[in-house]
């Protein structure tokens, strides 16, 4: 990513005040640097290539020093940003011009804008995939609906809109994982005016924001489930008791995966919405197939030392 282009995600707001030359800068890592102890001429090996946040008591403490701004160019930051109610120095606006260093100002806190430029540079550098399916936010739980196409993913998810639940994005998902090893999942369209649209056949296309409005529709979500959908009979006894639960690995990561056979008159809706909340479940501590299969085999040995006693008797 470019300084130019995190100035135009307007995600964080910024103004440009001095080193236009340097606004092609590459951001080269998602750390961001307080460069308190470097302003002071203490020679320091962390923040190298990162964007640096001068606070106000680091600016009082440079005052108007030449030598003091000539310290923060050591670490060769792609672009340096200060609050915009504090008068820029004219020491730095030199340094900054002279280094090709962009200058940035912002009203935000300094907390404030390195959380935001952080949650930007993270989904930048972290590592992502993009995966054939349609992402709901079914009951809290992210839930990414894949099949064969055809087999009626993007209808279900038109109606577990109509029931309440949100969409993420339809078609093509990218995966993006974090720095905690959690996935999340969101839409591809670099244009605002694309998202949350899905296409029925024999309709046409949907815009689900402007039918549901914001009700309807989420950014992005936590991926906790994968649900597949194809065409037949369940295929193996995993599927049917349960018990076993199919893993799916996406970049590293193991997401549980149920397998829906799709048949004539079948509520898939209606399933969905029940693996969700077996799922929120099992997360509290109730694994209810494993509890039903627990008690059905004490239930038949009971049954059995009857018989036995009865046999005897």
């Amino acid at each position: 990513m470019k300084v130019i282009e995190l100035i135009e995600t307007q995600k964080v707001p910024l103004e440009l005040i001095a080193g236009k030359a340097g606004i092609d800068n590459e951001i080269k890592n998602d750390f961001i640097y307080f460069p308190e102890l470097l302003i002071t001429g203490i020679s320091v090996t962390s923040g190298i290539g990162s964007i640096q946040i001068l606070t106000v008591d680091a600016l009082d403490f440079a005052g108007d020093n030449l030598d003091n701004f000539k310290n923060l160019t050591k670490t060769s930051p792609p672009c340096i940003i200060i609050p915009h109610d504090y008068s820029s120095p004219k020491a730095l606006i030199n340094i900054c011009e002279e280094h090709r260093i962009p200058l940035l100002v912002t009203y935000l806190t300094p907390i404030d804008t390195r959380n935001r430029i952080e949650y930007i540079l993270e989904r930048e550098f972290a590592l992502s995939t993009h995966i054939h399916g349609t992402l709901i936010d079914v009951f809290g739980m992210g839930v990414i609906i894949q099949g064969k196409s055809g087999v009626g993913k993007t209808e279900w998810a038109l109606d577990l809109v109509f029931r309440g639940h949100r969409l993420v994005t339809d078609d093509v998902v990218k995966v993006i994982k974090l720095r905690d090893g959690k996935l999340v999942g969101e839409g591809i369209e670099e244009s605002k005016k694309l998202k949350y649209h899905i296409e029925i056949r024999g309709i046409g296309i949907l815009d689900i924001q402007s039918m549901f409005g914001m009700r309807g529709v989420r950014e992005r979500k936590a991926l906790e489930l994968i649900v597949t959908l194809y065409e037949g009979r369940c295929e193996t006894l995993t599927e049917i008791t349960g018990i076993e639960t199919r893993k799916c690995n996406i970049l590293g990561v193991e997401l549980p995966e149920i397998r829906i056979p799709v048949n004539f008159g079948k509520n898939i809706s209606s399933l969905i919405e029940g693996i969700a909340l077996n799922k929120l479940l099992k997360l509290s501590g109730v694994d209810s197939a494993k509890k039903f299969d627990k008690e059905l085999i004490k239930v038949m040995k009971t049954h059995k030392k009857g018989k036995t006693e009865d046999i005897r008797q």
